[in-house]
Formats: C-alpha cells, structure tokens, sequence
C-alpha cells in the first residue's frame, strides 16, 4: 500500500494559447488504516531520536558496581563518560555517569545504585551532560569556611560528581570540601584531601539536594583547609552534571 495520489488533466486557455498541464496532489487515504497519512508521515520525519537508550540486560552488584555482558557492543556502550540513569519500575530516575569498564563490570559515580533503584537502566548520548570547573587559588582561600558561588544559567539538571585536585600537598590539616546548591550539601560527606591525588564524590550524592535548576546557586565550599593552600597551591574542582 502507499500514499493516496489524485492526478488530474487540466486545461487553461489564455487568449490563442492553450496551457495543459498534470495536476497531482498528496491526500490522507481516509479509512484504509494500512496507509500512513500524510500528517502521521510528515510527523515521523520531524521526530526527534530520543537522547536515552534502554540497557537490555544488566545485574547490580553494589551500589557503585553492575556487571553487562562483556561484548562488543557493551565495550561501545559503556565507555567513560557516559551518563547513566536507573529506577525501580515506574519510579524516579536517580543519575549517574562510567568511571571504568572491566571485562563486563561498569563502574559508576554520581546516585549510588541501590537495591530500589536497580530494575531499569538507560543510558544517554554524551551531550546530555557536561562539567564545570573551578579553579581556585590558594591565596583565595585564607578562611574556613569559604564558598566559591557559580549562578546556574543552564536548563535544570542533577548534579552528579565533583573531582578535587589540589597542586600541592596540604601540611598541617587536610583539606575538606564540598558541593552546594541552594546552600545545601550534595555529598553527604566532606570530601578529604590529604595528597595531590584526585579525589572524586564516589557514590556519595544526597537525593533532595542533587537538583539544579536555572537561577540557583552551584558552590564549592571549603570548610577546613590545608596551610599550603593559602600560600598560593590552587585548588582544582570539577563538577559534573546531567539534564535529563
């Protein structure tokens, strides 16, 4: 079956010359439902694909952990970067991104992967998240606590990983930090910088606070810091994020 095409021959005279011509027009076919209309035609040509795809198969191990079939395509799928996002059925979606992928094992940071939030799974092309990173000098921060404030002027988003990275190690007391929206912690624990190695949020988000929206504030806060820091070591803090 196809389109339902109406061909008609027309004749114009214009004083001694005659014009003939086909006329041709594209219709909706009426009732016969094996034929697509030209609206529902027109509407699959204008849709969009859909920024998520569904994971067919995949088992929890813990809250940070989940193992897929270790084949070609997953190794595609699965790659560093990618945004992750998982419920229970029907529920709400939690967020998150790869960190690593092993031989069909995907680590991930960001909403840890509880046992009420392991029953669907989808995971979302790159450009649904981004990053932001501040870079903060030591010599800024010369008092407990200081915050860092950055407005949000991007659509609403989840908040879903932050990686520290100071440029010296600190003496004396280590560094403690954290990210805010709103004033309000999204790591349930400070984060701990004792070295100059990196230091990610983990698994460690807070579900009623992990939420941007457009307006609101995004803060890195410092509420204990090392003594190199004030003497000009920067800080380095990066801050992923997820619009749904």
């Amino acid at each position: 079956m196809g389109f339902k095409v109406d061909i008609a021959y027309t004749q114009l005279t214009l004083g001694e010359d005659i014009i003939t011509g086909v006329a041709t027009s594209i219709g909706d076919p009426g009732v016969d439902t094996n034929v697509a209309s030209e609206k529902a035609v027109r509407d699959s040509l204008n849709a969009l694909p859909s920024r998520w795809s569904a994971v067919a198969a995949f088992t929890r191990v813990s809250n940070s952990t989940f193992t897929v079939t270790d084949n070609a395509e997953n190794q595609t799928i699965f790659i560093k970067g990618r945004w992750l996002k998982y419920r229970e059925t029907g529920g709400t979606w939690r967020y998150g991104m790869v960190i690593l992928y092993a031989a069909g094992t995907v680590t991930l940071d960001g909403h840890p992967l509880t046992t009420l939030d392991d029953d669907e799974m989808e995971y979302g092309d790159l450009g649904v998240g981004g990053t932001i990173t501040f870079v903060i000098p030591g010599n800024a921060v010369v008092a407990d606590p200081a915050s860092f404030v950055y407005y949000w002027q991007k659509a609403g988003a989840f908040i879903i990983r932050s990686t520290w990275k100071v440029d010296a190690a600190p003496t004396g007391s280590t560094i403690l930090g954290n990210v805010e929206v709103n004033g309000a912690d999204i790591h349930a624990s400070e984060i701990i910088i004792s070295s100059t190695t990196e230091v990610s949020s983990g698994v460690d988000i807070q579900v009623g606070n992990y939420d941007i929206q457009f307006g609101e504030t995004l803060a890195v806060t410092f509420s204990q810091v090392g003594s190199t820091v004030p003497g000009g070591n920067a800080t380095t803090v990066t801050v992923s994020y997820v619009i749904p």
